[in-house]
C-alpha cells in the first residue's frame, strides 16, 4: 500500500468546517488586503501580483503551484497562461474548489489538476519552469523534503516564488503566530532555516523579503547538469528539459 504522506497530518485542515474561512478570505482579494494589513501587518496585494506574475507562461513552458488550493492564483483568470500549469495538493477538498474555478476562466487546456504530496510530487526531474509555492511551507512538518523535490523537477535556471510564515517577524506578529502554532498542522519555520534550506538545494538569486511575518520568497535553481533521478510511479512533465 502507498506509505502515509509525509507532508500535512492525517486530518485535513482544508476541510470543513475549520478550511472555509481561510479559504474564503484568501480568495476575496478586495477582502483579504485590509485583514491581512490588520491581522499581519504585510500588503498581500504585492502576494497577488506575484501569483500573476508566476502565471505569465509562454507556450511550452511548464509550472507547478503546490499546493493549488482552492485554485486562488488563477481564481481571476490568467490571460497570459500559454503555457501548462499543474496544481497538486494533498488535500482531497481542494483540487474540487480549484477544478470549479478552473472551469469558470475557461482554462481547462492549460490546468492540470492533481492530488500530491509536495514532499514526494508526481513529476518527472527537471522538467519544471516555475514553482509557485504560497503559504504552505509553514504547514510542512519535512521542509527539508519539499525543499529537495522542488529542486529536483525544476529545470537548472528555473524559478521559486512564494511565500512563508515564519516564526522570527516583528514581535507584535511572532505572537500571533506563536497562537496560530496551536494547530497541530502549523509548523511555521524561522528565516535563518529558510535561508539555510536555499543555500542547500541550489537556489541562486535568493531574495527573501519580510513584511510583518511573511516572508516573500523569490529564488533561482542553478546547478550542472546531474538532476536525481525520477522515482518509480512518478510520471515526464510535458516540456521537459533536454540536455543542453
Amino acid at each position: 500500500s502507498r506509505p502515509a504522506a509525509r507532508g500535512r497530518p492525517a486530518l485535513d485542515p482544508c476541510g470543513p468546517p475549520s478550511g472555509w474561512a481561510p479559504g474564503a478570505g484568501v480568495n476575496a482579494r478586495p477582502l483579504a488586503r485590509p485583514a491581512a494589513r490588520w491581522q499581519w501587518g504585510t500588503d498581500v496585494g504585492r502576494m497577488y501580483r506575484q501569483m500573476d506574475e508566476g502565471l505569465r507562461l509562454p507556450r511550452g513552458q511548464v509550472a507547478v503551484d503546490v499546493p493549488v488550493g482552492g485554485g486562488t492564483a488563477f481564481g481571476d483568470g490568467a490571460a497570459e497562461l500559454k503555457g501548462l500549469l499543474i496544481g497538486i495538493d494533498l488535500s482531497p477538498v481542494m483540487p474540487a474548489r480549484a477544478a470549479r474555478r478552473r472551469a469558470a476562466a475557461g482554462l481547462e487546456e492549460r490546468i492540470v489538476l492533481a492530488r500530491g504530496d509536495a514532499t514526494r510530487l508526481p513529476l518527472a526531474a527537471a522538467g519544471v519552469d516555475r514553482i509557485l509555492c504560497f503559504n504552505e511551507l509553514h504547514v510542512i512538518p519535512d521542509k527539508e523534503a519539499a525543499m529537495s523535490e522542488f529542486r529536483r523537477v525544476l529545470k537548472p535556471g528555473g524559478e521559486l516564488i512564494g511565500t512563508v510564515l515564519v516564526a522570527d517577524g516583528r514581535a507584535t506578529y511572532s505572537g500571533i503566530v506563536a497562537l496560530e502554532r496551536l494547530a497541530s498542522f502549523f509548523v511555521p519555520t524561522t528565516t535563518g532555516e529558510l535561508r539555510s534550506l536555499a543555500k542547500r538545494f541550489g537556489c541562486s538569486r535568493w531574495g527573501p523579503d519580510l513584511a510583518g511575518p511573511l516572508i516573500y520568497v523569490r529564488g533561482r535553481e542553478r546547478r550542472k547538469w546531474a538532476p536525481r533521478p525520477t522515482p518509480p510511479g512518478q510520471v515526464p512533465t510535458s516540456g521537459a528539459a533536454r540536455r543542453p
